[in-house]
């Protein structure tokens, strides 16, 4: 159809970094700025779905060598029906958002597009964008293997900081994307999304300091920060990532902790060993004072000297 595509225009963090309480704090700043947004869970017709119905529908088709079953069949009339919202990006029963404007006098308009087996919100507000709470994770093969700990304990997709098996196993909070849109020459689309990446702009930073991830030390040696283009880390996590040396910050294979953290961390801060921590005391103690340092003679300590 002539005129249907138009050029789209895209911004994305491919990585954002929050806790339930900066999802929290966010959430509150995007309703000052605009009273009339809304949170809605990014599968919003899946409520719709007789999603038990449909996997038995399926099951018996495999046993019986029928063609699978279409999930539109088990699909309530939507009619007159809103897609559930949640009172902030920080509410427990879902972890993936879309964030919209309400139009004023707006009323959901549904579609069954029985081609693409969906149902779908013909007229979906414009002015949205999809956004992922962080999660937190262990990588840890002690806890497959089952040498360590309980093997059958999830170990992905966590809400809250799991229990550990020692504190030297690592613990991460991986960030997910969030994405936001406009149409080529949609101005009000632009300045919303614009806005929206400004507000978490200013609660975030972007310069980390990169973790190896087998050996947990810093790249470079020295633990200097760098921006990451496409990462933000908000302030409960900083926090979070400033406390135990096993609290990592994560986007997919990459490790990061706060800036400055490797400048006052030490590696005997966590070890047991009294003699080891008192080492570098030692050391101090055996080095030998510089000639600028050492303090001076004054000539009544000259002539006690002579004296003497």
């Amino acid at each position: 159809m002539p005129g249907y595509w138009k050029p789209f225009h895209v911004k994305v963090h491919e990585c954002v970094l929050v806790t339930r309480e900066d999802a929290l704090t966010f959430s509150e700043e995007l309703r000052k700025a605009f009273p009339r947004i809304r949170f809605v869970s990014d599968e919003y017709a899946t409520k719709f779905f007789d999603v038990d119905a449909w996997h038995q529908a399926i099951d018996e088709a495999e046993r019986n060598g029928r063609a699978t079953p279409r999930r539109l069949d088990f699909t309530r009339d939507p009619t007159g029906a809103w897609p559930d919202y949640f009172p902030s990006l920080a509410d427990v029963l879902e972890t993936r958002f879309r964030v919209w404007i309400e139009p004023r006098n707006w009323r959901p308009r549904w579609r069954l597009r029985r081609r693409d087996d969906l149902l779908t919100l013909d007229n979906q507000p414009q002015l949205y964008f999809t956004f992922r709470r962080s999660n937190y994770s262990l990588p840890d093969p002690r806890r497959r293997d089952g040498l360590h700990g309980d093997p059958h304990l999830p170990t992905d997709n966590l809400e809250s900081v799991p229990d550990l098996i020692d504190r030297k196993e690592p613990v991460l909070l991986e960030g997910h994307r969030m994405l936001g849109g406009w149409n080529k020459g949609d101005d009000v689309a632009k300045a919303f999304i614009h806005k929206v990446w400004r507000i978490l702009d200013k609660m975030s930073t972007n310069r980390l300091v990169a973790v190896d991830r087998r050996t947990f030390m810093p790249i470079p040696p020295d633990g200097s920060a760098h921006p990451e283009p496409y990462v933000r880390a908000s302030l409960d996590a900083l926090v979070w990532a400033r406390g135990p040396r096993h609290n990592y910050l994560a986007w997919g294979n990459h490790l990061y902790k706060p800036e400055m953290y490797f400048k006052w961390y030490r590696p005997s801060d966590e070890v047991d060993d009294d003699d080891a921590i008192a080492k570098p005391a030692k050391a101090a103690r055996k080095r030998p004072v510089a000639r600028s340092a050492r303090p001076k003679a004054t000539a009544s300590r000259r002539v006690a000297g002579r004296r003497a």
